[in-house]
This record gives C-alpha cells, sequence and structure tokens, in this order.
C-alpha cells in the first residue's frame, strides 16, 4: 500500500477505543504466509455516507467489504484462498451466502486487498473478480487490490443482526473469523483466531496492526469506514489544568 504502514499504537489508546462488546478468542497473530482479517463492512450506513465502493449509489448490499492486509515483509499468494460467510460453503457446492475464491494474484509486501460485495454495483477503475486479479492497484481505495464478488442477488450479503466471515487457506484451514450477533450456525471453532462482537452498527470494525483487536471504526477517527486504508487515530484532547481541554494537535 503506497505510501502507507500499519500503525503502532499505544496500549492505553487501543484500550480506550476497543468496545466492551468485543470479545476475542484463539491466538492473537497470524503466522506467514496468511493473510489477514483487517476490516469488515456488514451494516452499510443509510444515504450517500454509505457509498463504500464510490460507484455514485448506496447498496445495502453492494456496499458491503472485507478487508485483507499482507503485514509482512514477502509477497503473499492469493490463489486459493476462500472468504465465506455462515451461508456458504469454503468448496462452492452449494449457492447462497457470501463466497470469494481469490483468482492467482499477489498481495505485495504491507499491501491490503478490498473484496466488495458488488451487488448492481458498477466501479470504476482496477477491479479484480473471481476469475481474474486487478490490472493494477487501485488509486481511489489509497492503493489496495479491489475485487468485486459480484453477487447477482441482494440476498446474497451479510446479515447485519448475525453472521460471520471466516478466512480459509488453500488447504482449508480457517484463518481469520470475524462473527457478530447471533449467528445460526455458530462459527468454526477450529481457527487461528477469531473476535465476535455483539453489535458494532452501522459502520465497519477495523483492525489498526496485525496482532491489535478489531474495534468500531468511528471510534478511531469518526468515519464510518476507510476500504483499503488503515486509518490514523484522531488525536486526543489534553487535559489543561482545571478541567480545560486542549485539543491534540
Amino acid at each position: 500500500m503506497r505510501g502507507r504502514v500499519f500503525v503502532l499504537l499505544a496500549a492505553s489508546l487501543i484500550t480506550s477505543v476497543v468496545p466492551a462488546a468485543a470479545q476475542s478468542q484463539g491466538k492473537r497473530s497470524i503466522p506467514f504466509p496468511h493473510p489477514q482479517i483487517t476490516e469488515v463492512l456488514y451494516d452499510v450506513p443509510q444515504g450517500a455516507p454509505g457509498d463504500a465502493n464510490k460507484d455514485g449509489q448506496r447498496s445495502a448490499a453492494g456496499d458491503e467489504f472485507i478487508e485483507i492486509a499482507n503485514p509482512y515483509d514477502e509477497p503473499i499468494e492469493l490463489e486459493g484462498y476462500v472468504i465465506t460467510n455462515r451461508r456458504a460453503p469454503f468448496d462452492g457446492s452449494e449457492k447462497g451466502g457470501v463466497r470469494f475464491a481469490f483468482p492467482k494474484a499477489t498481495l505485495p509486501p504491507h499491501a491490503v486487498a478490498v473484496i466488495f460485495n458488488g451487488y448492481e454495483a458498477n466501479i470504476g477503475g482496477p477491479v479484480g473478480t473471481s476469475e481474474k486479479a486487478p490490472a493494477a492497484r487501485h488509486e481511489a481505495f489509497a492503493g489496495a487490490l479491489v475485487f468485486t464478488i459480484e453477487n447477482t442477488s441482494a440476498r446474497n450479503a451479510l446479515a447485519n443482526e448475525g453472521d460471520w466471515i471466516v478466512l480459509w487457506s488453500p488447504e482449508g484451514e480457517a484463518i481469520d473469523c470475524v462473527s457478530w450477533g447471533e449467528p445460526k450456525p455458530s462459527p468454526p471453532t477450529e481457527v487461528l483466531r477469531a473476535q465476535h462482537f455483539i453489535d458494532a452498527r452501522p459502520g465497519s470494525v477495523q483492525r489498526l496492526k496485525p496482532d491489535s483487536p478489531l474495534v468500531v471504526h468511528s471510534s478511531i477517527d469518526g468515519t464510518r469506514f476507510s476500504p483499503g486504508a488503515i486509518p490514523t487515530p484522531k488525536a486526543q484532547p489534553e487535559i489543561t489544568g482545571k478541567g480545560k481541554k486542549k485539543s491534540g494537535r
């Protein structure tokens, strides 16, 4: 990701923005060569502010996205990795739900890939599919590799009230899981890393560095999402005597 690096935060800041409703389990770090989930938008904000894919219209399904990143100094080959939600099988044996299998594509060191739902979407610029990688990084999304699932039904979407997504390795191992609400069926238990949110709507949940927990995006910088970019936390006001606050720089 051009000119961008993962933001390292002090432990006190991480603690201050983690919602009490978020629960983590499993290992906190994921070993190379696996990519990692860094952002999920499962409840698209209403109106124009919800146009995450920048196609000029807000869509409750089409603007959903999942962001993954390569935090390592070596490239990662994405072919064979699969993203699914609770209603989609890893092997694609059944139709339904949300499922994306990566084509032959390389995720460079410290780069990001964004996968949009794509229902009724017309995303400009270089965009890849499950059949082919994008021709270049997308300048409108902070230099990320942008893909679309090209879903053709609004029903093939993430459920706001309760769902989960899993990033699977080419061998079928559950690498990273994000869940929310009360999904049925429950997410897999054999996973390298998992985190559950009771509710974080609307807007996305975001990870600021590889081994940090996902937090509600608006608690970081006041915005609802940032596909392709790892946001910089908004400066906290300083206390300057007798209860007066001084805005941070």
